[in-house]
C-alpha cells in the first residue's frame, strides 16, 4: 500500500485514483446517461414480452427462444440499473477526501 506522491495523506494512492476516476465529469455523465437509457429500456422490453410476443403466431420454440432473449434483456436492464444507481448515488454525497 503506497501513498506516494501524496506522502502526507493517509489515503492509499489506489483510493485516490479510484476517487479521481469516479468523479470525473465525463465518466459520471456516461454513468447517468446509461442509467437513463436502462430505465427507459425496461418499459418497451416488458411491453413487447408481455403483449406482443405471446400473442404472435411464431412457432412455440421460437417464442420461447425470443422470450428467453428479451426476458434476459429485461432482467439485465433491471439489475444493472439498480447496480448503476448504487454507483451513481455517491454524486449526491459529500466529498470524503
Amino acid at each position: 500500500m503506497t501513498t506516494a506522491p501524496y506522502e502526507s495523506s493517509p489515503v492509499p494512492i489506489d483510493c485516490i485514483t479510484a476517487h479521481l476516476l469516479s468523479f470525473n465529469p465525463v465518466y459520471r455523465t456516461a454513468q447517468i446517461y446509461q442509467q437513463f437509457i436502462l430505465v427507459l429500456a425496461f418499459f418497451p422490453l416488458s411491453y413487447f414480452l408481455v403483449f406482443q410476443l405471446w400473442k404472435s403466431n411464431f412457432h412455440g420454440n421460437l417464442k420461447w427462444l425470443l422470450a428467453g432473449y428479451f426476458g434476459t434483456m429485461t432482467v439485465f436492464a433491471i439489475v444493472f440499473s439498480v447496480l448503476e444507481f448504487i454507483n451513481v448515488e455517491p454524486i449526491h454525497c459529500e466529498d470524503q477526501l
